[in-house]
């Protein structure tokens, strides 16, 4: 089919669940032949700013959240007198307690000595990498709303709609060929 037409696959009924499958495994190759169009973001300015910044938070955020899960792992496999220490922490006060437990970083030959300086090194190391990617993080949204708030004022007076709706919708709208610009 030519142009902006449909791809093959479209159904209704008990093919419709099939059409989807289709069209997501056709379309880059429908894009490549030629037979279907595809429009091209653009990617200057403040749109490609925002896209790239909340690539980079979207990046930073689920490494923050598997390092945060790894440490809750850790602590589940700990020594009990060190487990019972951390129990009571809550989430801020447990990262800054795991945040001074590093050492020298080396580990004794073997023993249960060699163990537990291990596994002080590793919530060190994981508390830390979880206070970098908070302070990314904090620095991308901070830098996402000034965006926004300097290309797109007028998305952050609506009610509900904050500085990363506000981006999304920036990135989806504003990014397109075409549409209008403020």
């Amino acid at each position: 089919m030519e142009g902006k037409g449909r791809l093959e696959g479209g159904g209704h009924g008990s093919q419709a669940g099939k059409a989807t499958a289709t069209r997501a495994s056709t379309t880059p190759s429908a894009v490549l032949s030629g037979r279907v169009c595809a429009q091209v973001k653009s990617g200057d300015g403040p749109v490609q700013i925002a896209r790239m910044d909340k690539l980079a938070k979207g990046s930073a955020l689920k490494a923050r959240t598997q390092a945060i899960n790894q440490l809750k792992a850790v602590l589940v496999i700990i020594d009990p007198n060190l487990q019972e220490e951390l129990a009571a922490l809550n989430n801020a006060e447990l990262l800054r307690a795991c945040a001074r437990l590093g050492g020298d970083g080396e580990h004794d030959e073997d023993g249960e000595v060699a163990v537990l300086q291990a596994t002080r090194i590793t919530l060190y190391l994981l508390a830390q990498r979880i206070g970098q990617l908070t302070e990314q993080i904090q620095g991308l949204e901070g830098h996402l709303a000034r965006l926004v708030g300097r290309h797109a004022p007028q998305l952050l007076t609506v009610v509900g709609i904050g500085p990363d709706t506000a981006v999304t919708l920036l990135i989806t709208v504003g990014g397109q060929p075409g549409t209008p610009r403020q």
